[in-house]
């Protein structure tokens, strides 16, 4: 079981405090992407921001929190792309 399957991930939305942390990071990277913020700092480069969640062993709480977070932005109709390191490896 990982943070992709939905008893997981309802357990781990269910945490104190993670809702507000969802929002904020979800609202701030769509801050971080608006085209108006986007030119200021990042010219003719590719527009990407990257937030990493990591977590004790990557495969349960930080993987539905970085798919929550990445809900905001794809609500928004802004591409985003949550890439699970750790969920094939087995767990020490």
């Amino acid at each position: 079981m990982t943070g992709l399957d939905a008893f997981a991930r309802d357990y781990v939305l269910q945490t104190h405090g993670v809702r507000p942390l969802i929002d904020r990071t979800s609202r701030l990277a769509l801050m971080l992407l608006a085209p108006e913020n986007m030119a200021r700092w990042s010219g003719a480069q590719l527009r990407r921001v990257d937030i990493h969640v990591a977590g004790h062993h990557g495969q349960h709480r930080c993987v539905a929190i970085a798919e929550e977070i990445a809900a905001g932005p794809r609500a928004a109709g802004t591409g985003c792309e949550v890439e699970p390191r750790h969920i094939g490896k087995p767990q020490s």
